[in-house]
């Protein structure tokens, strides 16, 4: 019941471990806490090769395919960048 309330990946042994509701709650909120931290590391890299991604259209000096490529952006995105400056 706990794992579905919670959302967790508790392994409980039936009547042969005890569960600290605390210490489950606490790993929780710490999962979710790493696990928002990477995903703002994520975004912070990700907004970084777009802003550089932008500056190197402006030169105009590579094609959309390869800046793609050297951003790991797709072509597409690359054409919404080119579209915003």
């Amino acid at each position: 019941m706990i794992n579905i309330v919670t959302g967790s990946k508790l392994v409980i042994d039936n009547g042969k471990e005890k569960v600290d509701m605390c210490k489950a709650i606490q790993e929780m909120r710490e999962d979710a806490r790493l696990e928002g931290e990477n995903m703002g590391i994520i975004k912070g890299a990700r907004d970084a090769n777009t802003e550089t991604a932008k500056k190197v259209l402006a030169l105009g000096k590579l094609s959309f395919d390869e800046i793609a490529a050297i951003y790991n952006l797709t072509p597409e995105e690359v054409q919404k960048l080119a579209e915003e400056i």
